[in-house]
């Protein structure tokens, strides 16, 4: 599995294709709560209307509100960590982010010895003091406990080796509200690890080709993250990668207005795109 399908994997699994109705015009046309939205292009109309007659806005795709409706959105970050200890199953991390327990991570140890991500959830968290950043100030880190989820073979092969060449043996015994812990080693070779994790923003605009979205931290423009979209009445998340477009502070919340370019949508997902942009058109037009 690719490196972009495996962070993408903490969403869960594509649902199978569903195909919409397509007139011979190469019009969608989709029926939802008795009222029938219409779509060709990037023009929407009700049954009835030409694209023609529809007025068309100066954007590629007209962007439509989702206020008071259930949706949202997770965009998949990377955190630098430190490796306090581990087994084989899971790992004591530290870091400066504090994450919550029962978040789905992806574990990524960068060894020449140990080659792809592991599936993972943080279950418990706690203060683990400071360190001194680069300009001498002291930074809060926290502690955080990770298990590993459905290991591979190969992989604990991989985790079993890495752990006997870069730690030593813990003697002292572990104990939780989850299970007896298992032999854990001290890494002792300041190996580097990463974790992949996603936060929630909230959606307030969405069109064919991006959505205006709130984040909680500052972003580099044109950089690439994978996300996932959660739209009503879905079992699964639409999933793709997307480009960072613009970003404006919000002084009152101390947070960012982030516009966001849909990019490597599958076919499948396009279609439930547009089934859901057609169903924001009959709330608006109706």
């Amino acid at each position: 599995m690719k490196f972009f399908d495996k962070l993408i994997s903490i969403f869960g699994q594509n649902p199978p294709y569903r195909s919409s109705h397509m007139t011979g015009e190469g019009i969608l046309k989709n029926n939802i709560n008795g009222r029938t939205a219409m779509m060709q292009g990037n023009v929407v109309f009700k049954e009835g209307e030409s694209p023609q007659q529809v007025y068309t806005r100066r954007r590629r795709y007209p962007r439509f509100s989702v206020e008071g409706i259930d949706i949202s959105s997770k965009m998949i970050f990377t955190e630098g960590i430190k490796i306090s200890n581990i087994s084989v199953g899971g790992v004591c991390i530290i870091a400066k982010k504090l994450f919550n327990p029962g978040n789905k991570v992806l574990v990524r140890l960068k060894s020449e010895r140990f080659h792809g991500p592991l599936n993972a959830m943080t279950v418990w968290r706690k203060p683990g003091g400071s360190i001194i950043d680069a300009s001498g100030k002291p930074v809060p880190v926290y502690k955080a406990g990770i298990q590993f989820k459905n290991i591979s073979s190969e992989a604990l092969v991989y985790l079993k080796d890495f752990m006997r060449i870069s730690g030593v043996p813990e003697e002292k015994t572990y104990s939780d509200a989850y299970k007896p812990s298992a032999l854990r080693y001290v890494i002792t070779n300041n190996e580097e690890a990463v974790l992949h994790y996603p936060e929630t923003c909230i959606v307030k605009k969405i069109s064919l080709s991006g959505m205006l979205v709130e984040t909680n931290r500052e972003l580099e423009i044109d950089r690439k993250y994978p996300m996932a979209l959660f739209i009503p009445n879905e079992d699964h998340p639409i999933k793709f990668r997307c480009r960072i477009a613009s970003q404006i502070p919000l002084q009152e919340t101390n947070s960012f207005d982030t516009g966001i370019e849909f990019l490597n949508l599958k076919e499948n997902d396009k279609l439930r795109l547009k089934r859901f942009i057609a169903y924001l058109s009959v709330k608006q037009i109706t």
